[in-house]
């Protein structure tokens, strides 16, 4: 069992990470936003629809994370959070 002080290390930790991951995929959108102004010719487009599937995969990577995290902070609201789910 996890002691309060353990719980509120890491709330903070995970709300930290949860509130990097919010902040990468803003930055994500942001910069295929950019890309999408900047485009002059055929190769710019090709270029930029490849950028705009690495920003997705990030993206979707961070999604995941953010979910597991949310996850986690839910089970530290449950105390359930240091047992096994298995």
């Amino acid at each position: 069992m996890l002691t309060d002080r353990n719980k509120q290390y890491f709330k903070k930790w995970l709300s930290q990470r949860l509130n990097e991951s919010l902040g990468k995929t803003q930055d994500t959108l942001i910069d295929v936003r950019d890309l999408k102004d900047k485009l002059s010719n055929q190769v710019d487009e090709a270029s930029h629809a490849s950028a705009v599937g690495s920003a997705l995969r990030i993206r979707d990577r961070e999604a995941r994370l953010m979910k597991k995290i949310k996850d986690s902070l839910d089970r530290l609201e449950e105390g359930t959070f240091s047992i096994c789910e298995e």
